[in-house]
């Protein structure tokens, strides 16, 4: 136990676990089964490590092992170097790093195997939890994060059975190209407040709900697939009268292209001065950004429009490639 609480602390790429709540306590543990006396003590700390994974697997929906579920999760999200690299679909590694990311891997397999049942026995616990087969009673997933859930199982399924280390790196690899890392490939859906924040159940609205206006939803498709695609797409300004079907028009791209690696930011006109805030967290990442703002639109006295204004025709700092402008108003000019 000593042994692997010293190997945590040799972490390089994924450093970043050391700092979690659970982690932590995982730690105390491991170092206090070797040199605390009072089993009491140890028994309480037990415990409070399995009631916050079972709170952590009960609000994120988490089925199966308690432990091995929660620190798949901390790996899928951690946000690295490596991780960021392979997001962006740079995943060719040159040899150090390759070598840094092995030597963390090794240190987090065994971290992942960690014999509960034996802890248990060496504090003199009787009772018959097992961290294992949790099922929350939550309700049913949306497409996304039922998505997000099946990657998160055939990543610990690697953990399990990939015997190479080297395999089980092509694996991380795969998951960081595929889903991304951090809230980014948790959620599809953010609002801002002074940071991006997931939203968890977005609209679940779909084109093929809304009836009517073929033309208009076939130039935000076209637009929309070739901006996933990486090709040239154009910022959108919806107008109309209200109720017309315009935010949901917008709403329903995500849900079909999240899948495609798009992301969509809600952002109000009160907001509108944190543009660049919001532009610098996401313009090295390897998602597309649709930057959404419903019902806009401009006094004369109001000053706030210069912010997007400058972005969308250009300034010192240019607008990234991976993010577009998408608006909704009742006005055909906003201001």
């Amino acid at each position: 136990m000593m042994e692997m609480e010293l190997k945590l602390h040799r972490l390089i790429i994924y450093r970043n676990l050391i700092k979690d709540e659970i982690i932590q306590d995982v730690m105390k543990l491991m170092k206090e089964l070797k040199n605390s006396k009072n089993m009491e003590d140890l028994e309480n700390l037990y415990y409070q490590i399995y009631s916050k994974l079972v709170q952590n697997a009960e609000r994120k929906q988490l089925h199966g092992d308690l432990w091995q579920n929660y620190l798949i999760e901390l790996i899928a999200r951690d946000e690295n170097v490596f991780s960021l690299r392979c997001e962006k679909g740079e995943g060719t590694l040159n040899h150090s790093l390759k070598d840094f990311v092995l030597h963390d891997i090794k240190i987090l397999r065994k971290l992942y195997q960690m014999d509960w049942q034996e802890i248990k026995k060496r504090i003199g616990i009787q009772d018959e939890l097992v961290f294992g087969d949790f099922y929350p009673e939550g309700g049913s997933l949306n497409e996304f994060c039922f998505e997000y859930h099946q990657r998160l199982r055939k990543l610990g399924e690697a953990f399990q059975k990939e015997h190479s280390h080297t395999a089980l790196l092509q694996h991380i690899m795969d998951y960081y190209a595929d889903a991304g890392c951090g809230d980014l490939s948790r959620y599809a859906a953010f609002y801002w407040d002074n940071g991006l924040v997931g939203i968890p159940d977005p609209d679940p609205i779909r084109l093929e709900d809304l009836i009517g206006y073929e033309y208009q939803k076939e130039i935000l498709i076209k637009n929309t697939e070739a901006f996933v695609k990486g090709k040239k797409a154009n910022n959108v300004l919806l107008y109309g009268e209200k109720g017309t079907g315009k935010s949901s028009s917008v709403k329903a791209l995500l849900n079909r292209y999240a899948k495609d690696g798009l992301r969509m930011i809600e952002l109000s006109k009160g907001q509108l001065m944190d543009f660049y805030k919001i532009i610098q967290q996401i313009r090295e990442r390897g998602q597309r950004f649709i930057i959404f703002m419903d019902d806009l639109s401009f006094e004369d006295f109001e000053t706030e429009y210069k912010y997007i204004k400058a972005l969308i025709e250009g300034g010192l700092q240019k607008k990234p490639e991976n993010v577009l402008i998408y608006v909704t108003s009742n006005r055909k000019h906003l201001v």
